[in-house]
């Protein structure tokens, strides 16, 4: 045997020793699973999955709870709640999730970036589980998204859809989320049931805007031609059912049909508001909403026709003086110096 066979074995000796070493100083350490009971490793688990899901990042990190040990991975199996938020556009994986999410309500969700569905899932078997909607797909992927979860065969537009307002009802949905790409054009489904829909935000989706919830906090509306969008009568009607609970409204690039419409004449009382924006092209539009509703002091109320900022004096609209934007611009760069600095 050569100098060169008896250096590797030394150093393979030597490895093999320092390893040996590591592993029984691991083996020493108190285990993770003895150092914490299975309601606070469960709790651990549920607040990573939070975390995740409210910053909008993929839900893969949930697998690594899995991978760690044997009593981690039976512990993140028996928890349901933990697949419960399912990517809709990575099928293999989506697959997975809705098979461990057992009875528990489900989220389906993709990344903020425009992506197809290829309708492969099957949603239709779920659909009274599905909870939250989060997605930005393109037009034919967002009907065939639908599609799929009423059962209908895909087709692009669905007439069947289309023609039967109210059709597709999920009954335990409560927040709704739909937005296609800004260079698309908008699709219409109106046969969406949203009434049990508390946080509404649609971009270029049309949806049944008769049955909109009496507890609806938040409606977000943009880029929804005249014939998407709600009449005026309609939007007033959504307003109606929803003064004693919503919270937040937000119209951007949007028009109301309708001008011979007859005016709403009575008062609408939104005693939680917090957030009142508009953005439109339509003074006479904007004129009717801040008209009708009433807002109480502590309302934040921004509005812009064509991009000038206005303010609203006694029900009127004003456009701002270049001392009042000043002040404006001012209070807010305090507003986020506060928010960034607080000290």
């Amino acid at each position: 045997m050569d100098e060169h066979q008896h250096s590797l074995l030394d150093l393979e000796y030597k490895l093999l020793h320092e390893l040996s070493a590591i592993h029984s100083n691991i083996n020493q350490l108190c285990p993770i699973n003895s150092l914490f009971p299975a309601e606070i490793l469960q709790i651990i688990f549920t607040f990573c999955m939070a975390h995740a899901d409210a910053h909008g990042t993929p839900s893969k990190p949930h697998l690594s709870f899995t991978q760690v040990c044997r009593h981690w991975r039976i512990l993140a199996l028996e928890m349901p709640a933990l697949w419960s938020t399912i990517d809709i556009c990575d099928p293999l994986l989506a697959s997975l999730y809705l098979s461990r999410s057992g009875d528990t309500l489900i989220s389906l969700f993709t990344k903020r970036s425009p992506t197809e569905f290829n309708g492969t899932l099957a949603l239709n078997e779920v659909k009274n589980r599905i909870r939250k909607i989060d997605v930005l797909l393109f037009p034919n992927s967002l009907v065939r998204l639908f599609c799929n979860i009423a059962g209908f065969p895909f087709e692009f537009p669905s007439p069947r859809m289309v023609d039967a307002p109210g059709s597709l009802w999920l009954g335990n949905l409560t927040d709704l989320t739909l937005c296609v790409p800004a260079i698309c054009d908008p699709v219409d489904l109106s046969s969406l049931y949203v009434g049990s829909v508390r946080r509404l935000v649609l971009s270029g989706v049309r949806v049944d805007w008769g049955t909109t919830s009496s507890e609806l906090k938040v409606l977000d509306l943009s880029r929804l031609p005249d014939h998407f969008a709600p009449t005026v009568e309609e939007l007033f009607g959504i307003f109606d059912r929803a003064k004693q609970s919503i919270e937040e409204v937000n119209f951007e690039d949007f028009f109301s049909p309708g001008p011979d419409a007859l005016p709403w004449t009575e008062k609408i009382e939104t005693t939680c508001l917090r957030k009142l924006s508009i953005s439109s092209r339509d003074k006479e539009f904007i004129q009717q909403i801040v008209l009708v509703l009433t807002t109480g002091p502590n309302t934040e109320v921004e509005v812009q026709h064509r991009g000038d900022r206005m303010t609203v004096d006694e029900g009127r609209l004003v456009y701002c003086s270049g001392r009042d934007l000043q002040r404006h611009y001012t209070e807010e760069s305090v507003s986020l110096l506060g928010y960034r600095y607080p000290f």
